[in-house]
């Protein structure tokens, strides 16, 4: 038995600038949402490891520059 005053969480997926109740879209969509949950976390980490690959090239950037300095000095 249930309480009147007792309340449900509800979630809700917000696409396309509307709200929907998780608990009543399809079983295809909720998939759809999961597989793009995903998908914007690969995309994350994905970004991060650009941005360490491009901190890393400046740096070996630099090191070439001082070494090759060093040289025709």
């Amino acid at each position: 038995m249930t309480d009147k005053n007792e309340t449900k969480d509800i979630t809700y997926v917000t696409f396309e600038g509307k709200d929907y109740d998780i608990d009543k879209v399809t079983e295809k969509s909720k998939y759809y949402i999961k597989q793009m949950g995903y998908l914007q976390e690969e995309m994350t980490e994905l970004q991060a490891a650009i941005e360490r690959s491009k901190m890393s090239l400046d740096g070996y950037s630099s090191l070439l520059s001082e070494e090759i300095t060093k040289k025709a000095e």
